[in-house]
């Protein structure tokens, strides 16, 4: 798991430990684990979204509203064939659960070629300045960027980045939309 210091946001990767090469030669299809549960610690207690992602394609699968008690987070885990990403986010203050408005955000080419573009769709409401950051996947900074909202955006990623999962963030004034992506 990654826990943004204040406790708010958390992201993370789950595994099928037996989808791996010598489980399928020896067994054929992988069967799904069912019936699990995710659990996070060291959240502040409220309310919060719980965002599953497909990795292969950054698709979402299932969105969730979870609470935290007792600065325990638990959520149901959807059939876990292969690999899922999720996304957490809540602003908690004080026990009271305040909404950041979210918009949706379209990246294409996904997954995108080392060294390319990628260019990230804003819906007509998104205006004036926008931060562009991009996380690798344990969560170190890879990049940012301060530009003005237009309804289409293309950044020129770092050839630096190797091939993997990252997240991109988008703050806008009105709301913070993350997204995961694939560098091939």
């Amino acid at each position: 798991n990654l826990i943004s210091g204040d406790g708010t946001l958390a992201a993370g990767w789950l595994l099928n430990h037996q989808y791996n090469h010598q489980f399928i030669a020896a067994n054929g299809q992988v069967p799904a684990v069912s019936d699990a549960t995710l659990q996070i610690d060291n959240v502040l207690d409220g309310t919060y979204q719980i965002t599953w992602f497909e990795c292969l394609d950054g698709s979402v699968l299932e969105t969730q509203q979870v609470n935290a008690v007792d600065g325990i987070l638990e959520a149901r885990i959807p059939d876990l064939s292969w690999d899922l990403v999720y996304l957490v986010e809540g602003i908690t203050v004080n026990q009271d659960h305040v909404d950041i408005p979210a918009f949706e955000v379209s990246l294409f080419p996904n997954p995108v070629s080392v060294g390319d573009a990628l260019t990230i769709e804003l819906p007509q409401a998104a205006a004036g300045a926008i931060v562009i950051t991009v996380f690798d996947v344990e969560g170190s900074l890879v990049f940012e960027e301060k530009r003005e909202a237009q309804s289409s955006l293309s950044i020129a990623l770092p050839t630096s980045m190797t091939r993997g999962y990252y997240w991109i963030k988008v703050h806008a004034r009105d709301g913070i939309v993350v997204k995961p992506f694939v560098v091939k």
